[in-house]
């Protein structure tokens, strides 16, 4: 909402929810869901003049109370651990192919419109000159239409600029920036040299190569991370997920990740799909399990002779998941699944579960 500088809310305009410990798709955090944003891009009362990103009047630093949901910022924000999180999620979504990335915001405002082109032609012949009588033009999706479409179009441009910098009056985003690595993610081979680099004139960075967190929660330097100057560099030995700070002061910058995956014959297969699973007996279903969906699952197997990190793999298409750090023996299989209780109601305790994964249903 800060991004496209929405100004109807936070009076309305959200809604949020959980899954509870009674759902057979088990429980959720509470999540927001954001609808209702036509009041924004210098559309409505409170939206920015220029357009573009802001931090709502409500959320500033100088607020401390207003509306339920700015009451809940303005609490949350105390929490150094919260804030992190924050500017981590800032900094994922606004750099290295993120979701607000500025070539990608584009192309998917691009996108939605192109799906309603059509039918903005039989919008505009009901309605374009519906207040001609009035002293007003025809509009037409040729010109009103489009006209709004490359406005909002040219208000991407640098947006994300505008937004780092209410972010940072505020102080709702670190002045340190994160570190930059020599090659961000995607495949090495064993003994590759892969560098580090401050991204700013003071600071320290600190990194990890098993996927945890430099900070520790309170703001503690981890105990597993390690400090590597600007520049220098380190010998890729295996599969890896690179996590860096920059620590100055007291001050920690935004996470940089970014997952490695040697290239070689992997010893890594999936030995099974069970996408289309037999519907739910009456034990099944009484259990609370009315879905033959819920029984899907993912069987992999390390056919190597030694350990498999796991880390840095991914499942990407038809399902998704991360496989984190965990490690599977020599000739060892697991599974990912669709609900590890139906997975459990119907095959038993036996099989390794590495966790659940999110659907796109596997069809």
């Amino acid at each position: 909402s800060w991004w496209t500088g929405v100004s109807d809310w936070p009076q309305n305009n959200f809604y949020g929810g959980n899954r509870n410990e009674t759902s057979t798709e088990g429980t959720t955090p509470f999540r927001y869901v954001a609808w209702d944003g036509e009041w924004s891009w210098g559309q409505g009362g409170q939206s920015s003049s220029n357009g573009r990103a802001h931090v709502h009047a409500d959320f500033r630093a100088s607020r401390s109370g207003g509306q339920p949901i700015a009451r809940i910022w303005h609490a949350a924000r105390e929490n150094d651990d919260f804030m992190t999180r924050f500017y981590d999620r800032v900094y994922r979504h606004l750099f290295h192919d993120g979701a607000l990335t500025e070539q990608n915001a584009k192309d998917r405002w691009m996108a939605i419109n192109d799906f309603v082109r059509d039918a903005v032609v039989a919008e505009s012949a009901r309605w374009g000159d519906s207040m001609e009588t009035e002293g007003h033009r025809t509009r037409t999706r040729d010109v009103d239409w489009q006209r709004q479409v490359d406005r909002i179009l040219n208000l991407m441009t640098g947006n994300n600029d505008y937004f780092l910098r209410a972010l940072r009056r505020e102080g709702y985003y670190p002045d340190l920036d994160p570190p930059e690595m020599s090659q961000h993610g995607g495949t090495v081979a064993v003994g590759d040299q892969l560098t580090i680099d401050n991204a700013n004139e003071d600071g320290v960075v600190y990194y990890t190569t098993d996927g945890s967190d430099p900070r520790q929660s309170g703001g503690a330097v981890s105990a597993v991370a390690r400090v590597i100057g600007d520049g220098d560099s380190f010998t890729v030995d295996g599969n890896l997920t690179l996590q860096a700070r920059t620590y100055d002061d007291g001050q920690w910058s935004a996470l940089q990740t970014a997952n490695f995956v040697v290239d070689w014959p992997t010893p890594l297969l999936v030995t099974e799909l069970m996408f289309n699973p037999p519907a739910p007996d009456l034990a099944e279903a009484a259990a609370g399990f009315l879905d033959n969906d819920d029984f899907e699952f993912i069987e992999i197997l390390n056919r190597g002779s030694t350990p498999l990190s796991l880390a840095g793999y991914e499942i990407t298409e038809g399902v998704t998941f991360s496989f984190g750090s965990d490690e599977l023996a020599a000739g060892e299989r697991a599974v990912v699944v669709s609900s590890e209780q139906a997975f459990r109601q119907r095959y038993g305790d036996q099989a390794r579960v590495l966790g659940q994964y999110e659907a796109s249903r596997l069809a």
